[in-house]
């Protein structure tokens, strides 16, 4: 099941004696604790119900983006028990190419059918990365980067670039460091190193495509790295992404049904390409986006 912050997250831990019938804790509900690790590692201890006979509930937090760790610990003498879980908390921000309608028709399901709406919102993310690994990225996102400098060019490691961004704000990384300024006037690099000089926005210049920064007159990058922000991404996906996109999250959803997706799934599925990411794509995918592809991707 996709949770997303703030949306409640049901936890059940079952108590069972060494035959395996359900039981209470002797002692008492408070002999069962609940132990929740959020992602930047703090803990929270929700409180536990005892709704039935060897079943013990409760409500996770779910107020940050990420990896969460559960621990359950039955201490009554009579009956011990433990047991480790984990979820995922999924952001509020959208992070997948298709809509949820989209990725609906491509499977051939009604839109009024939501009973595998979970398993497309797993699939959906996971097709995203793969086209952006294959296209560079094509939802419009904030990059951030360290780079060293050298040479009368830097070149951004996500096209298509968008715009540099001038810094506005010091770097997290460099909040605890009372020194740190941003640059004036504005610029898209933040030295990592505490005196490197750093160059205007308006005397840069970005290659959108191939994602070169040189510098208006001619001057040299030098004395890095420095940390770079641009945006970049597609404001207008291309139809051979979307179709790609699509191919791909068929396959996965066939691969998930052992290959009965549907009517909409072909025998070409049987046809794919095995990716760094360790897991096959369809090569009419690969095809089909190969226009929009980066110069450096490898199937």
């Amino acid at each position: 099941m996709t949770i997303f912050k703030g949306q409640p997250v049901p936890l059940t831990f079952p108590l069972a004696d060494a035959s395996g019938n359900p039981v209470n804790a002797v002692s008492g509900t408070g002999a069962v604790t609940c132990t929740v690790t959020l992602p930047d590692q703090t803990t929270a201890t929700p409180t536990v119900t005892n709704p039935a006979v060897g079943t013990y509930t409760a409500t996770g937090p779910s107020g940050q983006a990420g990896h969460y760790l559960v621990a359950w610990s039955c201490t009554d003498a009579t009956y011990p028990g433990g047991l480790t879980d984990a979820y995922n908390v999924s952001g509020l921000s959208e992070v997948s190419i298709l809509s949820l309608a989209e990725a609906r028709r491509a499977l051939r399901i009604s839109a009024s059918d939501t009973s595998e709406d979970d398993f497309i919102r797993d699939f959906n993310p996971a097709v995203t990365n793969v086209v952006e690994w294959w296209c560079g990225p094509v939802l419009v996102q904030t990059v951030v980067e360290e780079l060293r400098a050298g040479g009368l060019t830097v070149m951004l490691s996500k096209p298509p670039v968008l715009n540099l961004l001038a810094w506005t704000s010091v770097p997290a990384e460099f909040s605890a460091d009372t020194s740190r300024v941003v640059p004036v006037p504005p610029s898209p690099m933040f030295p990592v190193m505490i005196y490197g000089p750093t160059y205007p926005l308006a005397q840069l210049h970005v290659n959108k495509t191939r994602s070169e920064v040189r510098h208006t007159a001619g001057l040299p990058f030098y004395y890095g790295p420095y940390l770079w922000m641009y945006s970049a991404g597609r404001p207008v996906v291309p139809d051979c992404i979307l179709d790609g996109s699509r191919a791909i999250l068929r396959h996965l959803y066939s691969m998930e049904r052992g290959g009965q997706g549907g009517a909409a799934i072909g025998q070409a599925d049987e046809e794919t390409t095995m990716t760094p990411f360790g897991f096959a794509v369809p090569n009419r995918a690969l095809e089909m986006m190969a226009p929009e592809a980066l110069a450096g991707a490898i199937a």
